[in-house]
């Protein structure tokens, strides 16, 4: 049974591609080419698909009993793990940062609520409004209005984050 290596130098040759060729196809240099086909050296996964893509052949074609394939693929997913660490934190962090954001919006907006309510709702009298500030009650409703949105946005993201939390 040919190994790895060999496969890969007979479809090369079959294609009539030179090792720099092929290289230059799949990204890498020449003498990882001569150390995949010589058999030191193992491609990963990737470039696995990308021999196949390039030379025209099936997965199929380059596994064997012993399943050098898989062995690969697993490395290359174990080999990931510390960046879908950091993604995790980089998420994290996001949601932390908007959490932040919506609740200082929040707060700024309960203050211009509580200002605008003390102002309109104090210059009341009887039927008629004296309002010297020249606001009304549509500015104080959509002030409140917007607290509302922003304390209901804040509460969702509170919870995501402790839902991402408690997954890990």
């Amino acid at each position: 049974m040919e190994s790895l290596g060999e496969k890969i130098h007979d479809l090369r040759k079959a294609k009539g591609l030179s090792q720099e060729e092929l290289a230059e196809k799949v990204g890498v240099s020449r003498q990882t080419i001569s150390k995949w086909e010589s058999g030191s050296m193992q491609p990963t996964f990737d470039n696995i698909m990308l021999l196949c893509s390039t030379l025209g052949a099936e997965v199929e074609y380059f596994t064997d009993e012993t399943g050098k394939i898989e062995a690969v693929h697993e490395e290359v997913v174990v080999s990931d793990a510390p960046l879908n660490g950091r993604k995790e934190k980089i998420i994290n962090r996001s949601l932390l940062a908007a959490i932040i954001v919506v609740s200082v919006i929040f707060a700024v907006c309960l203050l211009i609520t509580v200002v605008l309510g003390f102002i309109v709702f104090t210059t009341n009298v009887g039927d008629h409004t004296f309002n010297s500030y020249n606001i009304d009650k549509g500015a104080f409703a959509c002030s409140l209005i917007g607290t509302v949105i922003a304390l209901v946005g804040d509460i969702i993201l509170i919870c995501a984050y402790r839902k991402r939390k408690m997954k890990m």
